[in-house]
């Protein structure tokens, strides 16, 4: 069952790395926007960081799978959220291209996939980075790039 979803059951990443999402997070980023892994973090090192940096920061970083879009959320959920993952746990920053031209990192956190029968019952799940490793794209993938991407 569980070989039909795109997220891997081993997922082997490191800084530098080319990846693509394989989830919608927000209207901005989709599945299949492409980015560059520029480090690895705990959840709780980047929400820290985050809130100690106020304002300057709001909006420039985001987190998805149990922080989702952290700004969304009150710091009491975030903080529950956190205590789900294991301490030490680390997570890829990715850095996505915006339409701006210029750059969003965001946190990429587990995030829950499921294979549901008829009536919406599910039979299998996996929690895993949105993430795969995107070196090289299908003819049908490149056909919706920009010039610059492709």
């Amino acid at each position: 069952l569980l070989s039909g979803i795109l997220a891997e059951k081993v997922l082997h990443l490191k800084k530098g790395a080319q990846v693509m999402l394989v989830k919608n997070v927000d209207e901005m980023l989709v599945n299949g926007c492409v980015g560059r892994i520029v480090a690895f973090h705990g959840y709780r090192e980047v929400m820290d960081t985050v809130a100690s940096e106020g304002e300057k920061r709001a909006g420039s970083t985001k987190t998805t799978g149990f922080g989702n879009a952290a700004e969304k959320k009150s710091s009491e959920e975030a903080s529950k959220s956190a205590h789900t993952q294991k301490e030490d746990e680390q997570f890829p920053v990715v850095e996505f291209p915006t339409a701006e031209g210029g750059k969003e990192a965001v946190l990429v956190m587990r995030e829950e996939f499921k294979v549901e029968d008829a009536e919406g019952k599910v039979l299998a799940r996996r929690m895993q980075v949105p993430l795969i490793l995107a070196w090289a794209m299908s003819i049908h993938k490149s056909q919706g790039q920009t010039i610059q991407r492709v």
